[in-house]
């Protein structure tokens, strides 16, 4: 049922600047609080946020910088913790993302030579 909430969310916010921007938004406080928490199960309380954005920046539309920002900032943000768990469930999705955009976009540049 989440995968599904997921798509429609990412449906709703496609090329809607406001609604895209408060989405990061919101994934970007949930993550920065949980940060803030010193939750014990970080993985968990994240887990379904970074879901969320990496669905979300899949999304080919007038949007994509924004959530392109938004990973970039929370990668920022967990570059700058010592911490083990924000190593696993922020960082290195949020490079997973990037490398995944870099990928395609360098398929469809190849593609379109």
């Amino acid at each position: 049922m989440r995968k599904e909430v997921r798509h429609l969310l990412c449906s709703l916010t496609s090329d809607n600047f406001e609604a895209t921007s408060a989405l990061n938004n919101l994934i970007f406080e949930k993550v920065s609080l949980a940060l803030q928490g010193n939750s014990c199960d970080l993985v968990s309380t994240v887990r379904h946020e970074m879901a969320l954005l990496a669905l979300s920046v899949t999304k080919v539309d007038r949007c994509w910088e924004e959530r392109l920002r938004c990973v970039f900032q929370l990668f920022v943000l967990g570059v700058d913790s010592p911490s083990h768990s924000v190593l696993e469930c922020i960082t290195l999705p949020c490079l997973k993302i990037i490398w995944e955009v870099v990928n395609t976009s360098k398929k469809s540049k190849d593609q379109s030579r």
